[in-house]
């Protein structure tokens, strides 16, 4: 039995009944993130980040929409993340780099996600288009995902792929 996302619930209760300071909030959103609860890190960030305290420190605020992006990924949910990277482009535009679309478009294709990923992986080449090159290593591995899933029977990956160009089908 896994007792980590429980665990992860109790310090989400005893953290938050104790008027967390932000940083008690980024490390509880932390442990949930680090205990699979991914619900709760995704809550836990979101409440922190409605604070007044963390909205006046940028440097907070970015760990937990980081935190919360993380959250969004190990949860299959590709199409908030777009919209997240959007939002925050204004406030935190230096911050969204090639770097980040690939580790979330990994994190989405951990999760089974690739239709997810190959979105955010494209969206990453689109505001990136000088730096494509940087995008061919999670393209392969995106391929390499879709190839399992089309054994399985789950084509529409490799069809994406196929689509955009990536293979040759």
């Amino acid at each position: 039995m896994n007792l980590a996302p429980a665990l992860a619930a109790v310090l989400l209760v005893l953290t938050t009944s104790c008027g967390d300071t932000p940083q008690q909030k980024v490390d509880a959103a932390q442990a949930s993130l680090n205990a699979g609860d991914f619900a709760a890190a995704r809550t836990t960030a979101e409440e922190a980040l409605s604070t007044e305290a963390v909205k006046a420190d940028a440097q907070l605020t970015w760990r937990l929409e980081k935190l919360r992006l993380d959250a969004l990924a190990a949860s299959r949910q590709a199409p908030e993340i777009l919209a997240t990277l959007k939002r925050l482009q204004p406030t935190f535009g230096t911050k969204l780099d090639v770097p980040l679309y690939t580790t979330l478009a990994g994190k989405l294709s951990q999760a089974r996600e690739h239709l997810g990923a190959i979105d955010v992986v494209q969206a990453g080449i689109e505001k990136f288009p000088e730096q494509k090159a940087n995008f061919d290593g999670i393209i392969n591995i995106l391929k390499l995902a879709a190839e399992e899933a089309g054994k399985a029977g789950d084509n529409a990956a490799l069809e994406k792929l196929s689509q955009l160009g990536y293979l040759s089908r």
